[in-house]
């Protein structure tokens, strides 16, 4: 999922105003309307905004390796 759509989710789905959100309400504009890539930082904070925390996940990709 889109870190910037997660984030603009998160935040609706709670009825939280940007300026409500534990950081600067023009940065989280700047983030949102995707002027501005959010710090992994910034993206912590804003979810300890909202209650929730960040998961960061690696996985294989679906690739077939073909050898020769």
């Amino acid at each position: 999922m889109n870190v910037i759509r997660a984030i603009v989710d998160a935040r609706t789905s709670q009825n939280l105003t940007q300026k409500e959100l534990d950081s600067n309400q023009a940065d989280i504009s700047k983030i949102e309307n995707g002027t501005r890539n959010p710090s992994l930082a910034m993206v912590k904070r804003i979810a300890k905004g909202v209650g929730m925390q960040v998961k960061i996940e690696y996985s294989y990709l679906n690739i077939a390796i073909i050898k020769k």
